[in-house]
């Protein structure tokens, strides 16, 4: 059985991804802080809402007559998009506007939201564990 076909991961294997990629972003703005010029970029908010009405999680539609409408599917493998943030509120004299405040902050925030994402997806294997076997985790 492969568990990567079941929604639930795959909706947890994209944030996952999101926050990977998300993270690389805020590690190059704080590694950028004393670069002359340089401004913070940031990835646009992933919307769980948008994610489970999508049909890129392999929610098909069956027909059962030749009345009803085809559905269509939508394009889920793009990657995320980085955005520059445009919120900055200080900047340096060499116009470099990255506060290492704020990036440790958001990379705080990616931490927590990462342990999360573990955390439901190790309760839901743990919930599949216990469907198929009768047993919980030991």
């Amino acid at each position: 059985m492969d568990i990567s076909k079941l929604r639930l991961f795959g909706m947890a294997h994209l944030q996952q991804g999101y926050l990977d990629q998300r993270q690389k972003v805020l590690s190059q703005n704080i590694a950028n802080a004393d670069t002359p010029g340089y401004r913070p970029s940031d990835l646009k908010a992933l919307e769980f809402g948008r994610l489970v009405r999508d049909s890129a999680f392999n929610v098909r539609l069956s027909r059962t007559s030749d009345q009803h409408l085809v559905g269509a599917r939508g394009n889920a493998d793009q990657d995320f998009k980085a955005v520059k943030d445009r919120a900055t509120y200080e900047e340096a004299p060499d116009h470099n506007a990255v506060i290492l405040e704020e990036q440790l902050m958001k990379v705080s925030d990616v931490q927590n939201q990462q342990d999360l994402n573990t955390k439901l997806y190790r309760k839901y294997l743990a919930m599949l564990r216990l469907a198929i076997t009768g047993r919980g985790s030991t």
